[in-house]
């Protein structure tokens, strides 16, 4: 559970098109990890004609919160275009856990990472040294906020998300529930770069975001995370404003 709980940061970019224009714009999840409460995510968006800014925190509470002491925090900052597609220029994040620590800062230029600091050092990887991803990326918290935010209808587009120390990829194919939701089912899969901790040997998470539709617009509602015999439930507890 542990290892959803970290893994749910790296996991999600989608299409400029699919973010409101208000600004600022926040949302706030219940985390469930096998049925029982983990925690809190919150997500928080200011957007500008021209840049945007992102903000996540995320904290385990009730017993999994004192055995495991786990935090996280991270920021990005990006442009948007004229067609409103973004593309980030900064990450940070900082992760802690019982007995562990580390922060990580990316910088980007047209969409490609230039720079990576790894504080623990050790805590790098090879694809933490820029020159390896060669195709334009987007920082983890981008793509979370273009998915939480979503309004339009489809699903969001695949997209390549990179994070410092491995280089991912997301896609979702669409399909109604019996309720006429809309579920966008898909996966997070490891393109290159080490496995998680703890779940070794799992490259491919599975995903389903249920959006809801009112008045003409899309709303999620929560989002499923499943690999190895664990699963994560996000649950909005405090919708869009």
């Amino acid at each position: 559970m542990r290892s959803l709980f970290l893994i749910l940061f790296v996991l999600f970019p989608l299409s400029a098109a699919a973010v409101s224009q208000e600004s600022p714009l926040n949302i706030r999840f219940e985390i469930r990890a096998n049925g029982l409460r983990f925690g809190e995510l919150s997500v928080d968006m200011s957007q500008a004609p021209t840049g945007y800014s992102v903000a996540v925190t995320a904290n385990a509470q009730g017993l999994a919160g004192l055995l495991l002491r786990a935090h996280y925090h991270g920021n990005s900052l990006g442009v948007t275009d004229e067609s409103g597609t973004m593309t980030a220029t900064g990450f940070s994040a900082s992760s802690k856990r019982i007995f562990k620590h580390r922060n990580a800062q990316v910088t980007f230029t047209d969409g490609r990472p230039v720079s990576v600091v790894m504080d623990p050092f050790k805590d790098r990887t090879e694809l933490s040294d820029p020159k390896l991803v060669n195709i334009p990326v987007l920082d983890p918290l981008s793509f979370l906020a273009l998915m939480v935010f979503h309004k339009t209808d489809g699903c969001p587009v695949a997209r390549d998300l990179y994070d410092g120390r491995r280089q991912t990829r997301v896609s979702f194919s669409e399909s109604k529930s019996e309720s006429g939701d809309t579920l966008c089912t898909g996966f997070y899969e490891i393109v290159k770069g080490p496995d998680h901790s703890i779940i070794d040997g799992v490259r491919r998470f599975g995903i389903v975001l249920t959006f809801t539709h009112e008045a003409a617009s899309a709303r999620l509602v929560n989002i499923h995370v499943a690999a190895g015999g664990y699963y994560l439930l996000l649950n909005v507890i405090a919708p869009q404003k």
